[in-house]
């Protein structure tokens, strides 16, 4: 076979001139040019990805102080969507929902200039309608997601990852079991407080309130409801489905809806910068922007979340022995990054950050290694966060879901 080849090429070079080592230094100088054209499209498209990122970040700051404004102007408060609080407001914004995972309850407030009576006939409709409301129609209700996407399309330069959402299951109610309306009705009946009256900001209006406790088995039942996602992506990348769930209850607390305006999405918190375009990258070798559309479906969620628990077990803390050192590892890293977890262990040292300090950690026992980032890691919000996940790990491992 080599013989052949060999008299192939010197046949082609005695046809066409030249000899076999200009033809070598042309298919290198080939290989070279290509390469070069690659690392400047990469390059470029990197680019072209921050300035994307930075643009998004801008429109949904300028959105969202827009939004809060609004919303100020008729409730004299600014209350919106945190990572564990779903809030939604109606077109004309005078009628809210608030359903806390955290603290498991149901707030329905109105403004109104109706007498009392018409009012709680109000808050009792709003009730109902929050306990029946889907994923698919909670989508189509978020204007301020919906503002920014709408203007973010118009400048974006890279491809932007979206998703509909398809979902007719009751975010609320199909947790509970509730499958008809009667038994909703019943259940706002049974569970709802007394209706609370305040001064409205609206000249001649009052706000009407009430608030419907949600059963303590309600984080539970969120989690169950979640089980064969995680199942499948635990067993996928091969990350603990304990810590899948401690994550999604830290972050979250199991509310699919979670947002936060650094920005970040959905029930295990992804970044659209960071977590996300890394963990989507692994998962299907293409560099993308990921939409809060996208981050929003849990499937997508749970998937690039646990991807991304693999990259850092994996691959930044792969050299780390003990599992459960590189677990607290894993835990402070999905919070502030790989490179600020090193840098607990070795300060502000740049080359081969991440080495360095996995040489410290093998050093150490799983308790030192803890105690030394409760201690030593940048910031005080991660200190907090490595405590609680870790403490939720030990729970979840013993819950059979």
């Amino acid at each position: 076979m080599k013989r052949k080849i060999f008299l192939s090429l010197s046949l082609s070079t005695l046809l066409f001139g030249g000899s076999f080592a200009d033809y070598l230094n042309s298919q290198n100088s080939s290989f070279a040019n290509f390469q070069e054209k690659e690392d400047k499209q990469f390059q470029k498209f990197q680019k072209e990805l921050n300035r994307d990122f930075q643009q998004y970040q801008k429109i949904l700051q300028k959105e969202f102080a827009k939004y809060q404004r609004e919303i100020y102007k008729l409730w004299g408060d600014k209350v919106v969507s945190t990572p564990t609080k779903w809030v939604e407001y109606s077109k004309n914004k005078k009628k809210r929902k608030i359903v806390d995972f955290e603290k498991n309850e149901i707030r329905v407030e109105i403004i109104s200039k109706s007498p009392k009576q018409v009012a709680e006939k109000n808050l009792m409709k709003e009730a109902i309608k929050t306990l029946m409301e889907t994923p698919q129609e909670a989508k189509a209700n978020d204007e301020l997601t919906k503002r920014v996407e709408k203007e973010f399309s118009k400048v974006a330069k890279t491809p932007i990852v979206k998703s509909r959402e398809t979902d007719k299951t009751p975010i609320v109610g199909g947790v509970l079991g509730l499958t008809s309306v009667g038994k909703i009705i019943h259940y706002v009946k049974s569970n709802k407080g007394k209706t609370e009256v305040r001064k409205s900001k609206i000249p001649g209006n009052k706000v009407y309130a009430t608030t419907i406790k949600l059963p303590k088995y309600f984080p539970l039942k969120k989690a169950k409801q979640y089980s064969d996602l995680v199942n499948r992506y635990s067993k996928k990348f091969k990350v603990e489905k304990a810590l899948v769930y401690a994550i999604i209850h830290s972050e979250s607390s199991f509310n699919p809806l979670s947002k936060s305006y650094v920005p970040a999405y959905g029930l295990m918190q992804i970044v659209p910068r960071t977590a996300g375009i890394d963990a989507y990258y692994f998962v299907y070798k293409r560099k993308r922007l990921l939409s809060a559309s996208y981050l929003y479906r849990p499937k997508n969620n749970i998937e690039l979340g646990s991807a991304y628990l693999h990259i850092l077990y994996y691959n930044y803390f792969k050299n780390v022995k003990n599992p459960e050192s590189r677990l607290y590892c894993t835990i402070a890293g999905y919070n502030t990054g790989a490179g600020n977890v090193a840098r607990a262990f070795v300060g502000k040292v740049r080359k081969n950050r991440i080495r360095k300090a996995v040489d410290i950690i093998n050093q150490m026992s799983p308790d030192e290694v803890y105690r030394y980032l409760i201690e030593n890691l940048p910031y005080d919000e991660t200190k907090r966060y490595l405590q609680k996940v870790a403490k939720r790990v030990k729970i979840y491992r013993k819950i059979n879901l």
